[in-house]
């Protein structure tokens, strides 16, 4: 928790759909919108590494597309603004615009991975601005004080009706898994294994890494991922939020107090 005049103000993560954002970025967390950036030194920001991972196969059913956000842990008013088209659908949340059915032939291949932390310090006092401006934009609820970075993907995978390939699909699925988590160097599938995940499957990535976004191989993907946790990566996973009071704290306007909807309010409007 944060403080302004002795009020203890909620610091909140938030799923960096739209990755445009920065340190100091202000926000709308009602519409999930982005605005300008404030120019604030960064000398007392905090970095920390982190280098987790994360791997999980979902078995698809109807009416999936929606829930599959939550199930990846994307929070219920980010997800009620993307339902209701208060803003863009880009990264992840693109899933939703996914055109194959969903049923028991299909496959989510979700991983994501945490790779390092940045915040300025707690105390806003200290931080020195170029150009603050005497008010924040109408519709200002919060300002990235924070970034988390990584890898974060969904593949959709649409399966052959064969019971006995699909099978063995979801066999070399785990393989892909355990290597993602493991310290294995190399991906061992047979050649048949490498057939049945390009032949027998349709793949469609959804990343918040633009490089991913083109290969069609899941085998590729695993392989690209792989080398990428012994990279520093850029790409943003989270935004770390303060709200706006935080660094306006007179400010009275439109949005400074959130009030976030209850969860059984917010699942009935999706």
């Amino acid at each position: 928790m944060s403080t302004s005049h002795g009020r203890l103000l909620p610091v909140t993560n938030r799923k960096a759909i739209d990755s445009s954002g920065r340190i100091a970025s202000l926000y709308d967390a009602y519409k999930d919108l982005i605005f300008e950036s404030i120019n604030l030194s960064m000398k007392g920001k905090r970095c920390q590494e982190i280098k987790s991972r994360k791997c999980m196969i979902i078995n698809g059913n109807r009416d999936q597309k929606e829930n599959i956000l939550k199930t990846i842990g994307v929070e219920n008013e980010l997800r009620l603004s993307l339902s209701l088209n208060l803003r863009d659908k880009t990264g992840l949340a693109e899933i939703l615009d996914y055109s194959n059915p969903i049923n028991e032939y299909t496959r989510f291949f979700y991983y994501f991975y945490l790779g390092r932390e940045e915040q300025v310090g707690d105390n806003p006092i200290r931080i020195s601005y170029s150009d603050k401006p005497t008010k924040p934009p109408i519709g200002t609820t919060h300002i990235i004080t924070g970034i988390k970075t990584g890898i974060e993907i969904i593949a959709v995978l649409q399966l052959t009706s064969d019971t006995q390939r699909i099978v063995e699909i979801d066999n070399a699925l785990q393989q892909l898994r355990t290597f993602l988590l493991n310290d294995d160097k190399i991906l061992k599938l047979t050649q048949q294994e490498e057939n049945l995940l390009t032949n027998s499957i349709h793949t469609k990535i959804y990343s918040n890494t633009h490089d991913l976004r083109d290969i069609n191989r899941l085998d590729d993907v695993c392989r690209f991922l792989k080398q990428a946790q012994n990279k520093t990566i850029n790409d943003i996973v989270y935004y770390i939020l303060r709200p706006i009071n935080w660094l306006y704290p007179f400010y009275t306007g439109p949005g400074v107090e959130f009030i976030s909807l209850p969860e059984h309010l917010s699942n009935n409007i999706e």
